[in-house]
């Protein structure tokens, strides 16, 4: 039985394309594959069209895939968000999310370390940046093991020191101590290291 396109509907927002038919059947699939070859209302959605759609969905996801990793890297989760924003569907996302890993071009517990060495930011940020990105819990967790606590005092301490040379000659100690406070706490240290080393610094400046 013959099975008429009665609907053509372009989802702007989704950048996808959505056909139905006189049986209801559902078609749905990216502006970016539907315009190498478009369907008109009142024809037939052939089989042939189906599987002609699906192959190129899975080639033009692949191809989407492998744009956007090229100038940052991305998580599993960033990738999969992109993709389906463009409009495709679960199968192609998923089998080009497992290309990228069988190749390598993706891989979250190695982003994870990276951060979490990255020596410029406290563990509460690299947690929350990479709890943002979508990383899984668990790599989380272990990738927060790889921190080093001197190592995130004297980075901080830095900061601390770029807050304080702000200080005017005369300022009140606790508009000091509030600046520095601010500062580690937007960087995303822990309230334990934070007030340590301000405690330090200000012990310094007092001897001085």
């Amino acid at each position: 039985m013959t099975d008429i396109i009665v609907e053509i509907r372009v989802l702007k927002p989704y950048d996808r394309v959505e056909i139905r038919t006189e049986s209801d059947a559902f078609l749905a699939l990216p502006r970016r594959v539907y315009r190498q070859s478009k369907a008109t209302e009142g024809e037939a959605l052939t089989q042939e069209y189906v599987d002609w759609a699906e192959n190129a969905q899975m080639e033009a996801c692949w191809d989407t895939a492998l744009y956007y990793i090229t100038s940052h890297t991305r998580t599993k989760k960033q990738i999969a968000d992109y993709l389906e924003k463009k409009g495709y569907h679960e199968k192609a996302v998923r089998s080009a999310l497992e290309k990228l890993e069988g190749y390598g071009f993706v891989d979250d517990a190695a982003l994870a370390r990276r951060a979490a060495r990255s020596g410029n930011k406290g563990a509460l940020r690299i947690r929350r940046e990479l709890q943002q990105k979508g990383v899984d819990e668990e790599i989380i967790e272990r990738s927060m093991e790889e921190i080093d606590e001197e190592s995130q005092r004297e980075s901080a301490m830095q900061h601390a020191k770029k807050a304080l040379s702000r200080a005017k000659p005369g300022e009140d100690i606790r508009k000091t101590k509030k600046r520095m406070a601010d500062t580690l706490a937007r960087k995303g240290y822990t309230w334990e290291i934070i007030g340590s080393v301000i405690e330090l610094l200000i012990d310094l400046l007092l001897e001085d």
